[in-house]
Protein backbone atom coordinates (compact mmCIF):
# COMPACT_ATOMS: atom_id res chain seq x y z
CA UNK A 1 0.00 0.00 0.00
CA UNK A 2 2.97 2.60 1.02
CA UNK A 3 4.60 1.36 -2.05
CA UNK A 4 0.93 2.44 -4.10
CA UNK A 5 0.88 5.88 -2.50
CA UNK A 6 4.89 6.81 -3.08
CA UNK A 7 4.01 5.30 -6.48
CA UNK A 8 1.11 7.69 -7.27
CA UNK A 9 2.89 10.78 -5.38
CA UNK A 10 5.69 10.26 -8.22
CA UNK A 11 3.80 10.63 -10.75
CA UNK A 12 1.27 13.14 -9.74
CA UNK A 13 4.23 15.66 -8.85
CA UNK A 14 5.88 14.39 -12.31
CA UNK A 15 2.57 15.54 -14.14
CA UNK A 16 2.40 18.79 -12.22
CA UNK A 17 5.91 19.94 -13.13
CA UNK A 18 6.26 18.49 -16.80
CA UNK A 19 2.80 21.07 -17.12
CA UNK A 20 4.94 23.90 -16.07
CA UNK A 21 7.76 23.15 -18.22
CA UNK A 22 5.89 22.89 -21.48
CA UNK A 23 5.79 26.64 -21.41
CA UNK A 24 8.02 28.83 -23.70
CA UNK A 25 9.02 32.54 -23.40
CA UNK A 26 9.52 34.77 -26.62
CA UNK A 27 12.27 36.50 -25.97
CA UNK A 28 12.17 39.57 -28.30
CA UNK A 29 10.28 41.52 -30.12
CA UNK A 30 9.44 44.91 -32.26
CA UNK A 31 6.90 47.46 -32.13
CA UNK A 32 6.16 47.58 -35.63
CA UNK A 33 3.68 50.48 -35.36
CA UNK A 34 5.89 53.75 -36.90
CA UNK A 35 3.52 55.83 -34.42
CA UNK A 36 3.20 54.08 -31.30
CA UNK A 37 5.28 54.37 -28.31
CA UNK A 38 4.41 52.04 -24.90
CA UNK A 39 6.16 53.33 -21.97
CA UNK A 40 5.78 51.17 -18.41
CA UNK A 41 3.66 53.02 -15.72
CA UNK A 42 6.48 51.98 -13.24
CA UNK A 43 9.34 53.34 -15.84
CA UNK A 44 10.37 49.52 -15.97
CA UNK A 45 10.85 49.54 -19.84
CA UNK A 46 9.78 52.07 -22.95
CA UNK A 47 9.45 50.26 -26.50
CA UNK A 48 9.74 52.43 -28.99
CA UNK A 49 8.84 52.30 -32.53
CA UNK A 50 10.97 50.33 -35.10
CA UNK A 51 13.60 49.26 -32.40
CA UNK A 52 14.30 45.60 -31.43
CA UNK A 53 13.32 44.62 -28.02
CA UNK A 54 14.35 42.00 -24.87
CA UNK A 55 10.30 41.17 -23.73
CA UNK A 56 10.57 43.23 -20.54
CA UNK A 57 8.18 40.75 -18.65
CA UNK A 58 6.72 37.32 -19.15
CA UNK A 59 3.65 35.47 -18.02
CA UNK A 60 4.65 31.74 -16.65
CA UNK A 61 1.02 30.99 -18.61
CA UNK A 62 -0.55 30.96 -21.90
CA UNK A 63 -2.51 34.47 -22.48
CA UNK A 64 -5.90 31.97 -23.32
CA UNK A 65 -5.44 29.75 -20.30
CA UNK A 66 -5.39 33.02 -18.24
CA UNK A 67 -8.88 34.43 -20.26
CA UNK A 68 -12.33 33.32 -19.17
CA UNK A 69 -13.62 31.98 -22.22
CA UNK A 70 -17.14 32.48 -21.51
CA UNK A 71 -16.29 36.31 -21.05
CA UNK A 72 -15.84 39.50 -23.62
CA UNK A 73 -12.43 39.67 -24.60
CA UNK A 74 -12.59 43.60 -24.18
CA UNK A 75 -12.80 42.74 -20.31
CA UNK A 76 -9.87 40.18 -20.61
CA UNK A 77 -7.55 42.77 -18.57
CA UNK A 78 -9.60 42.16 -15.28
CA UNK A 79 -8.31 38.64 -15.16
CA UNK A 80 -4.84 39.47 -15.70
CA UNK A 81 -4.87 42.29 -13.23
CA UNK A 82 -6.12 39.82 -10.88
CA UNK A 83 -3.69 37.14 -11.72
CA UNK A 84 -1.07 39.77 -11.59
CA UNK A 85 0.38 38.83 -15.04
CA UNK A 86 0.13 42.20 -17.04
CA UNK A 87 1.65 45.25 -16.38
CA UNK A 88 0.20 48.98 -16.81
CA UNK A 89 1.39 51.11 -19.33
CA UNK A 90 0.77 54.17 -21.29
CA UNK A 91 0.20 54.64 -25.38
CA UNK A 92 1.43 57.42 -27.21
CA UNK A 93 0.73 57.44 -30.85
CA UNK A 94 1.81 60.12 -33.14
CA UNK A 95 -0.88 62.30 -34.04
CA UNK A 96 -3.02 61.91 -30.82
CA UNK A 97 -3.35 64.63 -28.24
CA UNK A 98 -3.36 62.57 -25.27
CA UNK A 99 -1.28 59.56 -24.52
CA UNK A 100 -3.79 56.12 -23.52
CA UNK A 101 -3.80 54.09 -20.68
CA UNK A 102 -3.04 50.59 -20.91
CA UNK A 103 -2.40 46.55 -19.59
CA UNK A 104 -0.01 44.87 -21.24
CA UNK A 105 0.77 41.30 -21.49
CA UNK A 106 3.36 39.37 -22.66
CA UNK A 107 2.43 35.51 -22.44
CA UNK A 108 4.04 32.02 -22.90
CA UNK A 109 3.53 29.31 -25.49
CA UNK A 110 2.33 26.29 -24.14
CA UNK A 111 2.89 23.29 -25.72
CA UNK A 112 5.45 25.21 -28.56
CA UNK A 113 5.84 22.09 -31.21
CA UNK A 114 1.92 21.63 -31.65
CA UNK A 115 1.85 25.22 -32.35
CA UNK A 116 2.47 27.77 -35.90
CA UNK A 117 2.81 30.97 -36.67
CA UNK A 118 5.61 33.63 -37.26
CA UNK A 119 4.34 35.24 -33.74
CA UNK A 120 5.96 32.19 -31.75
CA UNK A 121 9.04 33.47 -32.80
CA UNK A 122 9.21 37.43 -31.68
CA UNK A 123 6.08 39.91 -30.46
CA UNK A 124 5.30 42.11 -33.62
CA UNK A 125 3.32 45.14 -31.99
CA UNK A 126 1.25 46.79 -34.10
CA UNK A 127 -1.46 49.11 -33.03
CA UNK A 128 -3.97 50.18 -36.23
CA UNK A 129 -5.28 53.37 -36.41
CA UNK A 130 -8.96 51.81 -35.73
CA UNK A 131 -7.75 50.05 -33.18
CA UNK A 132 -6.65 53.85 -31.34
CA UNK A 133 -10.24 54.98 -32.84
CA UNK A 134 -11.78 52.44 -30.76
CA UNK A 135 -9.90 53.23 -27.37
CA UNK A 136 -11.37 56.40 -27.30
CA UNK A 137 -15.11 58.11 -25.39
CA UNK A 138 -13.95 56.21 -22.40
CA UNK A 139 -14.32 52.68 -24.77
CA UNK A 140 -11.65 50.12 -23.79
CA UNK A 141 -10.01 48.75 -27.18
CA UNK A 142 -8.24 45.01 -27.08
CA UNK A 143 -5.37 44.24 -29.65
CA UNK A 144 -3.29 41.32 -29.91
CA UNK A 145 -1.33 38.46 -31.93
CA UNK A 146 -2.26 35.40 -32.29
CA UNK A 147 -1.05 31.81 -33.79
CA UNK A 148 -2.41 28.60 -33.90
CA UNK A 149 -1.89 25.46 -31.92
CA UNK A 150 -2.99 21.88 -33.07
CA UNK A 151 -6.90 21.45 -32.82
CA UNK A 152 -7.33 24.87 -33.87
CA UNK A 153 -6.69 26.62 -30.77
CA UNK A 154 -6.26 30.27 -30.92
CA UNK A 155 -3.42 31.80 -28.54
CA UNK A 156 -2.02 34.98 -28.24
CA UNK A 157 1.21 35.80 -27.95
CA UNK A 158 1.13 39.60 -26.26
CA UNK A 159 -2.52 41.68 -26.07
CA UNK A 160 -2.95 44.73 -25.31
CA UNK A 161 -6.06 46.61 -23.74
CA UNK A 162 -6.14 50.98 -24.30
CA UNK A 163 -8.49 53.27 -23.48
CA UNK A 164 -8.13 57.50 -23.44
CA UNK A 165 -9.62 57.06 -19.95
CA UNK A 166 -7.90 55.35 -17.15
CA UNK A 167 -9.24 51.93 -15.86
Amino acid sequence: MKNKMYLLMVVFVGALLGGCAGNTPIERGIVSSPEVTITAEDKSFVLKPGQRFKTPFTSKRAIADMLDPRAPMVDGWKQILAKKQGKRVRVSVAGEENDFFGILVFGSVKDIKQCTGPALRSHSIAIPKMYVDAAKGGSVSVVYESFQCRGNKENFNWMLWMSDLNF
